[in-house]
């Protein structure tokens, strides 16, 4: 079957990312990261520029320097920017071969981080 041409720009929007938000306030509390803690963290302003210095020492390794490729990582920023939400509980919970960050960054760091990532 032909792909129709007129389809072909039509930019792809993902369809997990409610889901993923669904499945995060579901496993969340299971894991240890409760919607207190993604309330928390969703409450605070992220400084970008703070953002950077935590995402080049914590995130760049595996998700690159634009958020989209990197050695394992997968594209975050398509992530933060649909669903802040989800972006916080992977990171506090870990996701696949993602390390969960709860005990190693704070809450204003994750907020900053998501925020760079969201300039991307």
């Amino acid at each position: 079957m032909k792909r129709d041409p007129s389809r072909a720009s039509t930019r792809f929007t993902p369809k997990y990312s409610t889901g993923l938000a669904l499945v995060v306030a579901l496993v969340a509390p299971a894991c240890g990261a409760s919607a207190a803690q993604i309330s928390a963290v969703t409450s605070l302003t992220g400084t970008a520029s703070a953002g950077q210095s935590v995402y080049s020492s914590q995130c760049q390794s595996c998700h690159g320097t634009n958020g989209r490729s990197g050695s394992a990582g997968r594209n975050i920023v398509q992530v933060a920017q649909s669903n802040t939400n989800a972006a916080v509980g992977v990171i506090l919970l870990g996701d696949g071969t993602m390390p969960s960050f709860d005990n190693t960054l704070t809450d204003q760091q994750i907020a900053d981080v998501i925020a760079y990532v969201k300039t991307l």
